[in-house]
């Protein structure tokens, strides 16, 4: 039976989740908003440039492709001119190179992706990586060089406080869905499993509605950390070990987060590139809720503009409490493996 495995020990701290599991709004953006792009939010080499100061550029634009060996796309999350090419500090990476972008307050629509119909080939062209931390290029993941009989949709998100993944599910269940299908397609799986904690008992009962017409199972487990880990996940789901210093395609698994299905669905269908996420803001906090961000977004102005102030004193945390790292600056921005603003 699926599920039935359970994860050996593990804690079950409180989970301090958002009441309102809606994705309240999109980030406004404003005429004159400056956004760092960094050209390396992946694991691997950065991308290179393909801009020059002075180049206008619409949202969606690529500003950035692959680098040699293992490397993402970048896109623009907004249009406007590309006024400098720098490096910043930033506390998860060190020294990175990026394009300073003014918006021009015009971001009605964006800039798509010539994808074709091979899904790694899409999301090689969309910039997709791991939405769920890892940032692990996802193209690669979708050309596996062993058979893998069975794909994980990793819906756990077991850490205290964070919701992205739960505000996805509730509002896209059947992008997910779509997106979990095309995975499987892509990598000749026999067979694909959504798993979610049992506290989203909603967006378990939205994905089952349809999750029956993709043949995909969706599967309840126990609320437990570090569940949500993949070596973690699929022996709860599955009983199999993944054996130290090896990967899930060793033992034929794939695994993928529900953000990035919902990414690759919306490349596929609707060729969007990668250029903003949706990311919970929570902790002490005046207005915790889930927001769709612009990716480059920097701290100071994403709390001004959520209505939420910097406390003296406090700390400013990428990530969930298990897992995160605090911010040395207001200045840092929003990078694609980013699901958290706590405070």
């Amino acid at each position: 039976m699926l599920g039935q495995f359970g994860l050996k020990g593990g804690i079950h701290p409180a989970g301090h989740k958002i009441a309102d599991v809606s994705i309240v709004k999109d980030f406004q953006i404003l005429k004159g908003d400056e956004f760092f792009i960094p050209f390396i939010q992946h694991i691997g080499s950065p991308a290179v440039s393909v801009v020059q100061i002075g180049d206008y550029v619409k949202k969606g634009s690529l500003v950035a492709e692959c680098g040699k060996g293992l490397s993402s796309n970048i896109h623009s999350p907004v249009s406007g001119t590309v006024k400098d090419i720098s490096s910043v500090f930033h506390p998860a990476i060190g020294q990175i190179q990026g394009c300073i972008i003014t918006a021009d307050g015009i971001n009605s629509d964006y800039k798509k992706i010539d994808g074709g119909s091979n899904l790694a080939e899409v999301a090689l062209k969309a910039g997709i990586v791991g939405l769920g931390g890892a940032s692990f290029p996802t193209y690669v993941k979708l050309k596996p060089n062993k058979p893998v009989d069975t794909v994980v949709i990793n819906g756990a998100e077991c850490e205290p406080y964070l919701m992205c993944d739960h505000a996805l599910m509730h509002e896209k269940p059947d992008n997910i869905l779509q997106g979990a299908l095309m995975i499987k397609e892509q990598v000749k799986a026999s067979a694909c499993i959504i798993a979610v904690e049992n506290n989203k008992k909603d967006c378990i009962a939205l994905l089952k509605q349809s999750a029956g017409k993709y043949g995909i199972d969706v599967i309840g487990l126990p609320v437990k950390y570090p569940q949500g880990g993949e070596k973690q996940l699929i022996f709860s789901i599955l009983g199999r070990v993944v054996p130290s210093g090896r990967l899930p395609a060793d033992i034929g698994v794939l695994i993928q987060n529900v953000a990035t299905a919902n990414a690759l669905y919306e490349a596929a269908i609707f060729s969007k590139p990668l250029y903003e996420r949706v990311v919970t803001i929570s902790g002490d906090v005046e207005n915790p809720a889930n927001y769709r961000m612009p990716l480059g977004v920097p701290v100071d102005r994403f709390l001004e503009r959520s209505s939420n102030k910097y406390k003296k004193g406090y700390k400013v945390i990428f990530g969930g409490p298990m897992t995160g790292g605090s911010v040395a600056s207001l200045q840092i921005h929003l990078l694609k493996q980013q699901v958290e603003f706590f405070c």
